[in-house]
C-alpha cells in the first residue's frame, strides 16, 4: 500500500525503496518507501491510519478519486497480525499436545 500510494501521488520526482536490518531485534527487517510526491500537511497526519481517513483536498482527490481511506488502516492491521508475538515458552508448554 505504501508503494502504491507513492506511485499514485508522485507524478514527478522520485520514489525510493530501501530495506535494512532492524535495530531492535536480531531478525527484524525495516522496509522504507520515500517519495517526492504531493505530500501531506501535518494536520492531516492523524487521519492516515484511521477508518475512512481520506484527505479531502483537491490535489489528493484528483490523484486518488477511487480511494475511500481504508488502505493504510488495512495495511497497518495486517502488519500487526504478522508481528503478533507467539506465546511465552511456558504457555506453549501448556498447550503442547502429548506425543504418542
Amino acid at each position: 500500500n505504501f508503494l502504491s500510494n507513492s506511485l499514485k501521488f508522485t507524478s514527478q520526482g522520485s520514489i525510493t525503496i530501501s530495506v535494512q536490518p532492524g535495530s531492535i531485534h536480531k531478525n527484524d527487517i525495516v522496509f522504507k518507501v520515500t517519495d517526492t510526491g504531493v505530500g501531506i500537511k501535518e494536520e492531516h497526519l492523524a487521519k492516515l491510519f484511521t477508518e475512512f481517513g481520506k484527505i479531502e483536498e483537491a490535489k489528493h482527490r484528483s490523484l486518488n478519486p477511487q480511494g475511500i481511506g481504508l488502505g493504510l488502516l488495512i495495511s497497518s492491521d495486517f502488519l500487526s497480525c504478522l508481528l503478533y508475538t507467539s506465546p511465552s515458552p511456558r504457555d506453549r508448554q501448556k498447550s503442547r499436545m502429548p506425543s504418542s
